[in-house]
């Protein structure tokens, strides 16, 4: 079957990705365009649980940006997906509707359990798991803790410990125990390791999502490491102490992070440390995958069998 060219669309807690790809090859996604907006709708849902008019125009603005681009590429197929800040604002609809009136591109709103599962099938698809596997993908508002062997789910949970959202519940300014409390608060509501995980199999953990993939350029940085698509407990335990022990400004200026990213860092690092230490695990494999490359996986997998 012949594949149109297809766009994506991830409207993140905290930022908004966009994706035009050949999806022809086995439905691995090939890139010919793709970018990122910063706009962190988090702020308002995790804040005053909707979205502000100022933020919606914004977002308005970035779709029609985001149009333009899909006419120039003459994409016909497009799914454009929301997440948690999105999908928990009490005028969802109504910028939903919008959304689509403005710019005839149909955005929809995901629950974590399929936010999880594309996710999965993006690792899967790319990276073919065959050993018991645990993934943690960190979100702006949510983030979804995944189990499965031999490539098949076994247990998948949407937790509340993305990263913009433990910045507005627990605090911009706040220690490394007090995000630690408030990640362990939640990370106790999972199945024990026993109930899933064999300790006598070969077993891997996963780590996706913005923040996840910025540790392990801090690897590079701070330590000199060629390889960024892994990282240690221990290396983790450094980059944490490092990175809260410097101001929001200098680990924009030192560290070359953005505005957006040198904050939702602190909370992020500590889940991915309590995420290791309570599934046993001292090292953290990060994978060049996101939801988008879910989302255009399944889209091609539909198209297909239909």
């Amino acid at each position: 079957m012949n594949i149109p060219l297809c766009g994506v669309v991830d409207v993140g807690s905290n930022g908004i990705r966009i994706g035009v790809a050949d999806l022809r090859r086995e439905c691995s996604p090939k890139y010919l365009y793709t970018s990122r907006e910063q706009v962190r709708l988090g702020f308002d849902t995790f804040r005053i649980g909707k979205i502000s008019r100022p933020l919606e125009k914004r977002l308005l603005k970035v779709f029609r940006k985001f149009r333009k681009i899909f006419d120039k590429f003459n994409v016909k197929t497009i799914r454009a997906v929301a997440t948690s800040a999105l999908r928990d604002s009490s005028n969802r609809k109504q910028i939903l509707n919008r959304v689509f009136a403005e710019t005839n591109i149909p955005l929809m709103t995901i629950d974590g359990n399929e936010e999880a599962r594309l996710i999965h099938l993006a690792a899967n698809h790319l990276l073919n798991l065959k050993k018991y596997t645990v993934m943690l993908d960190i979100g702006g508002g949510s983030a979804e803790v995944i189990y499965s062997k031999s490539g098949g789910i076994k247990f998948l949970a949407s937790l509340k410990l993305g990263s913009v959202r433990m910045l507005q519940r627990v605090g911009a300014n706040a220690s490394q125990d007090d995000y630690r409390r408030y990640v362990l608060s939640h990370l106790k509501r999972l199945p024990a390791k026993s109930e899933f995980l064999n300790l006598n199999h070969e077993r891997l953990a996963i780590g996706t999502g913005g923040n996840m993939r910025r540790m392990g350029k801090l690897r590079k940085i701070l330590f000199k490491k060629s390889n960024t698509e892994i990282v240690t407990l221990a290396e983790l335990e450094k980059i944490r102490d490092i990175l809260f022990s410097m101001s929001y400004q200098k680990r924009i200026s030192k560290l070359r992070m953005t505005p957006d990213r040198a904050d939702v860092i602190l909370p992020s690092v500590v889940l991915a440390i309590e995420f290791l230490k309570h599934f046993n695990f001292n090292r953290l494999y990060i994978p060049e995958i996101s939801l988008k490359d879910g989302i255009l996986i399944d889209l091609c997998h539909m198209m297909r069998f239909s």
